[in-house]
C-alpha cells in the first residue's frame, strides 16, 4: 500500500496544478470578457450620445 501511495504522490499533485491553472484560467477569461463587455457597452453609449447630438444640430 505504500508503494501505491508513493506512486500515486506524483500524479496526484499534477492533477491538482492541472486544476489550478484551469481555475486561473477560466477567472482570468471572466475578466476578460468582461473588460471587452465594458468596452463595448461604453463605445455603444458614445455612439447613440453622438447620434443624438447629430439630430439635435441637424
Amino acid at each position: 500500500m505504500d508503494a501505491l501511495t508513493k506512486l500515486a504522490a506524483p500524479a496526484t499533485a499534477k492533477i491538482r496544478q492541472l486544476q489550478k491553472m484551469v481555475q486561473d484560467i477560466k477567472k482570468n477569461d471572466g475578466s476578460l470578457l468582461n473588460k471587452i463587455r465594458r468596452s463595448v457597452s461604453e463605445i455603444s453609449a458614445a455612439v447613440i450620445v453622438t447620434c443624438h447630438i447629430l439630430v439635435f444640430v441637424l
